[in-house]
């Protein structure tokens, strides 16, 4: 299951959270920030890593 980075603008705090790719697409404008409950928060652009059923 993906992982999705976030930044909360209001207490500063980092966070993570895994949900399905069309379950983030639902609700990517409302996610919140469990330390403070802000929905001020930004997504961060991280490193991922996939495999693949065919060597390259």
């Amino acid at each position: 299951m993906p992982r999705y980075d976030f930044h909360c603008r209001d207490c500063e705090k980092d966070f993570t959270t895994e949900m399905h790719v069309d379950e983030y697409e639902k609700n990517k404008d409302s996610q919140k920030c469990p330390e403070c409950g802000s929905e001020n928060v930004k997504r961060k652009i991280t490193e991922f890593e996939t495999q693949t059923s065919k060597k390259s």
